[in-house]
Order: structure tokens, then C-alpha cells, then sequence
């Protein structure tokens, strides 16, 4: 049975400055097994709890501890602008009216284990293992490792064509090219297969440009975007020379970073915003913390 995370939000820790306020918003460990949305999340308050002196010391300098078995995480302000385009990408936001978008901020919890099948040329192989260290040592949370067999790997990537005719995932059999990704409870990313018909699809340049864009977009199940410069990842025009640009990678630091509330729904991740937006604009000094399990 799937299940959903619930939220609930405390009001927390209020420290020796009456103009100052810490609230906690928490990713709840247990699970609502008979949910079908968020309308069960719940406000808590007067629910105060008092930091160690360490953790004074992180709220005071706005900085990640831990707490209760949780990670608290300061949250993380973003302009509207860039959050109208995150929400484009992720929720595909202009597609639906809130209250009826089912989609989720999806991601991989656990770290992508990337199996290279031998049918991927060796040149391929290693031009991609580069794009994909460079994505791990960019993005926090965000774990890639190349592992030597299928049987231990979460995503596979393989190539058809005269010489390998394997199809490792049915739902891209008819397919030249793509990714299919599965997850759990809603939004954790769980397996992945990208592959590539080199029958179709022969240039050297081609094949080697949609293995990364395509790996990048199911790292976040990412809805690519017609008014987004071609040369991105993001964009959904096929540009032979792609280049990792700086929306590309602030897009993928935001995704993976708990300064947010991790799975939810939009209507969820607008009411997050416009609460702490709310209380920074009000008093500067207020600090927001997102907590997750460690």
C-alpha cells in the first residue's frame, strides 16, 4: 500500500529575544497509512521545547542540528521568480489548478546505485560517469555511485541494438531513447532505467548528449521547459551541446536541499512559503526550521 508523509507544524523554541521567533516545521516520522492527501496535517502550538546550548548556538547562526532523532534544517528563501519556474518544473503548476494537482516534489532518498550495461561503448561510458561525479560533488543529498553488477544497482542504463537486444525495461520498448523511473509512497524515486536505441539513433555526439539530459531530468522526474535557453538541461529543445548551466545546477541543489518540506503536494509547498515569507517579512530576526529524520 502506498503511503503519504504527513506534516504537522510546531510552534517552537522561543529564545531570549521576545522580537525573535524559531519555528519548526516537521517532516513527521510516522507514516498515515489511510491518507489520500494532506488535509490531515495539524497545527500544534505552545508544543515548546528548549535547545541544548549547541543547538542555540546553530538557531543562532542559522546553521543545520540535530534534535530529537531529527535534522533540523534552516529554511531556505527563494525569489517568486525562481520559485514560479521550480514549480513549473516539478508540479507542472500552470497545467492545473491547485487543488486538483496530484503531482509531487519526487526525488531519490536513498543514493542512485548507476549500473552501465555492456552494451554502453566504453567512450559513452566514461563521458557520462564524469557528468554524473560532477552532480554529486555539486548538489548536497544528492548520491550517485557506479556499482559492478544489475543485481546491486537502482538504475540501469543500456544501449540496443543488433548486438544487444535486451530490453531491461517493457515500458521503453517502443521507445528510441528515454528514461522510466518507479517510486514509493508518493515521491521517493526508487528505480530507474534510461536507455537508448543506437539503431535509431547513431550519432556519437546524440547518444552521449541524451544519456545526461535524460539522467538529469529523472533525478527529479523534471518537466522540461519550452522557455528555458536551449543549451540547458531544463529546456526542452535537444541541443547536441548541452551545457550544465547555473539554473540547471541551482534547480538541482533546491530540490535535494531539507531547507523544504520533501514529497509534498503544491497546494503544501505554497502554504510552507507564504508562512515564512511571512514571518522573515514581519521580523527579520525569525528563523524557520524544516526537521527531517536523521
Amino acid at each position: 500500500m502506498r503511503k503519504i508523509i504527513v506534516i504537522s507544524l510546531l510552534s517552537a523554541w522561543l529564545t531570549g529575544n521576545a522580537q525573535q521567533k524559531d519555528i519548526t516545521i516537521l517532516e513527521d516520522k510516522k507514516i498515515n497509512q489511510n491518507a489520500l492527501s494532506d488535509s490531515r496535517d495539524s497545527v500544534k502550538e505552545n508544543n515548546v521545547r528548549i535547545p541544548s546550548s549547541q543547538d542555540l548556538k546553530a538557531i543562532m547562526e542559522n546553521k543545520p542540528y540535530v534534535q530529537d532523532g531529527m535534522v533540523q534544517v534552516p529554511y531556505e528563501p527563494k525569489s517568486d521568480s525562481f520559485l514560479d519556474s521550480y514549480m513549473e518544473i516539478v508540479y507542472r503548476k500552470s497545467l492545473y489548478p491547485d487543488s486538483l494537482n496530484k503531482n509531487r516534489m519526487r526525488f531519490w532518498k536513498e543514493p542512485v546505485k548507476v549500473y552501465i550495461d555492456p552494451s554502453v561503448p566504453e567512450q559513452y561510458s566514461n563521458s557520462f560517469k564524469t557528468f554524473a561525479y560532477n552532480l554529486d560533488n555539486l548538489v548536497d543529498s544528492l548520491r550517485i555511485r557506479f556499482v559492478d553488477s544489475a543485481d546491486l544497482s537502482n538504475y540501469l542504463i543500456y544501449h540496443v541494438n543488433d548486438q544487444f537486444s535486451k530490453e531491461y525495461e517493457p515500458k521503453l520498448q517502443t521507445s528510441p531513447e528515454g528514461y522510466y523511473v518507479y517510486w514509493e509512497q508518493y515521491y521517493k524515486i526508487s528505480k530507474g532505467y534510461l536507455k537508448i536505441d543506437t539503431k535509431r539513433i547513431t550519432n556519437p555526439q546524440h547518444i552521449q548528449s541524451l544519456m545526461k539530459w535524460r539522467f538529469y531530468a529523472s533525478l527529479g522526474y523534471f518537466n522540461t521547459q519550452d522557455d528555458i535557453p536551449c543549451e540547458d538541461y531544463l529546456s526542452s529543445c535537444f541541443e547536441v551541446d548541452k551545457q550544465l548551466s547555473q539554473n540547471d545546477i541551482e534547480i538541482l541543489k533546491y530540490h535535494y536541499s531539507y531547507g523544504i518540506c520533501k514529497g509534498t503536494l503544491i497546494s503544501k509547498f505554497k502554504e510552507q512559503h507564504k508562512s515564512a515569507s511571512a514571518s522573515l517579512a514581519k521580523n527579520p530576526n525569525n528563523r524557520y526550521f524544516f526537521a527531517h529524520p536523521k
